[in-house]
């Protein structure tokens, strides 16, 4: 939604503010909207660094789903 959000902004120099980029953890999502990257592609650029925080967030975990 934040990708359609942007594609129907009038004014795209103003979509974003400075806040976006610390909530997201960098500029990285912010510039790969702007440059027309595809969801999919957005999605396995953060997956290597999503793999790596979920097994160290693993050591963390108090109580774990019983399925």
């Amino acid at each position: 939604w934040i990708i359609e959000s942007y594609n129907k902004a009038e004014d795209k120099t103003v979509f974003f503010n400075k806040f976006f980029d610390k909530l997201a953890g960098s500029d990285l999502l912010r510039q790969q909207i702007i440059n027309g990257t595809s969801e999919d592609s957005i999605r396995l650029s953060c997956k290597e660094g999503l793999q790596d925080y979920m097994l160290k967030r693993s050591k963390y975990i108090l109580y774990k789903d019983f399925e």
